[in-house]
């Protein structure tokens, strides 16, 4: 995952936490209430392995409503009810108390989120993330405005690309373009040149680029920060993609 690396999910692709408030020798479950609405726990009778993850490392914890939650390395496990979908973790940089679960039941640390650059058949040279994938902007965002209005379902559709830690950048893109916004559920997102950018859902590999022009208000990003020609109709082909350099911003 980008900024995270490798995390632990559930049976259906989301994002797994854990919270510094449980312990894990002994296991025990703190959030409740409230808590476990907006944290929801993974509850099962039998969970289920995945490989990877070694099977000494999963257990069960009874909560106080008798159910059995999941523990990985002894911490009780929880999904975030913000995260919009698979592949989503919206919810590490919600408060430090909470972060993602490495398959080694160790938090996930952030590393730096990646904005590339890559050549797409029809639309020319365009930004990317660490995975190759095309970036967008929401023309109704505001460029310079410091704010992101895709939420919600928006955000499942377009997930933002996050930037809870350092921002690295390829050759050829201007460092000075690169920034990050705050977004209403607190996390931090990548801009550049002023605007949030995000990524596409239907962009199933690198170098498709199928929600430019969606809409009349997304479009790709060219690596001057602007948007690129509304009017072109990319391909879909394996994208040749330029590595980001060392250093960040």
């Amino acid at each position: 995952m980008d900024g995270l690396g490798e995390v632990l999910a559930d049976g259906e692709g989301h994002t797994l936490y854990q919270y510094a408030k449980d312990s894990a020798e002994p296991s025990k479950a703190t959030c409740a209430g409230p808590c476990a609405v907006t944290w929801p726990p993974l509850v099962s009778d039998a969970p289920a392995l995945v490989a990877g993850v070694d099977g000494g490392l999963v257990g069960q914890v009874t909560r106080p409503d008798g159910t059995k939650q999941v523990t990985v390395g002894g911490r009780p496990v929880y999904r975030y009810a913000k995260d919009t979908g698979p592949g989503v973790a919206l919810g590490r940089n919600v408060s430090a108390d909470w972060t993602a679960v490495t398959p080694a039941g160790k938090q996930a640390a952030a590393g730096p989120a990646t904005v590339g650059t890559a050549d797409v058949d029809g639309l020319g040279p365009v930004l990317t993330d660490s995975a190759g994938r095309t970036l967008y902007l929401f023309t109704k965002d505001g460029k310079g405005s410091g704010k992101s209005t895709c939420d919600g379902a928006c955000a499942q559709k377009w997930p933002p690309l996050p930037a809870d830690g350092r921002i690295t950048v390829a050759g050829g893109i201007d460092a000075g373009l690169v920034g990050r916004v705050r977004r209403p559920d607190g996390t931090s997102q990548v801009t550049v040149g002023g605007w949030p950018v995000y990524t596409y859902a239907q962009d199933t590999a690198p170098g498709e680029a199928s929600g430019h022009g969606a809409g009349g208000t997304w479009f790709a990003v060219e690596p001057n920060g602007c948007k690129a020609n509304p009017a072109a109709r990319p391909e879909v082909r394996q994208a040749v993609a330029t590595a980001p350099t060392p250093g960040g911003y």
